[in-house]
């Protein structure tokens, strides 16, 4: 994953108030990793340890109640971070959760709408699909409780893009089963 951390490090501290396309292809090949390596082992790595910590901490600014959680960025940069990371979540959520790994909140404040619109596209063109196990499944549900969420459409809706082929258990884990999910933005999840 070190070419994730590049996202983090070297863009944010760039004094350029928007990416290049150096920059984006950057950004690109970040997520690409972060497929490739999930993909690789079906999971979400366990090391480096602040892997799982940051996507936790990612995923609780997007869908969590941001007053309750600690991103280290400032609050403008944490509202900016939830604004990218929701436009992505609903344009494209198989996606999203590559997006959030490889992306800080605070390289967030420097992706302009058409940056978000051309990764949304060349997806579309080269799609990149993570195929994840019940680990993983085990990992964004533990989140999605801690952070009160796990009912929310939208983590609905990324959970059913990721796992399209299991069902969730309506009692188990308090979750809606996926067929319950609507579809109406005419996406197809998970293909």
């Amino acid at each position: 994953m070190a070419n994730a951390s590049l996202v983090d490090d070297s863009l944010e501290a760039t004094a350029d108030p928007h990416l290049t396309d150096a920059e984006l292809r950057i950004v690109k090949e970040s997520i690409k990793v972060v497929v490739e390596n999930y993909n690789s082992e079906g999971r979400i790595p366990r090391a480096p340890g602040t892997t799982r910590k940051n996507l936790k901490n990612r995923l609780l600014l997007t869908m969590g109640q941001m007053k309750e959680y600690k991103v280290p960025a400032t609050r403008w940069r944490k509202d900016r971070g939830r604004k990218v990371y929701l436009q992505v979540l609903k344009a494209c959520p198989h996606l999203f959760l590559a997006f959030v790994a490889a992306v800080a909140p605070t390289v967030c404040h420097r992706l302009k709408d058409d940056n978000i619109q051309t990764l949304i596209q060349d997806n579309e063109v080269e799609p990149l699909r993570l195929r994840l196990n019940a680990d993983a499944k085990d990992f964004l549900n533990s989140v999605a409780t801690e952070g009160k969420f796990a009912n929310d459409q939208r983590y609905l809706g990324l959970v059913s893009s990721l796992f399209p082929e299991e069902r969730l258990d309506c009692e188990g884990a308090g979750l809606l089963k996926s067929s319950a999910i609507r579809h109406d933005t005419g996406m197809m999840f998970g293909e």
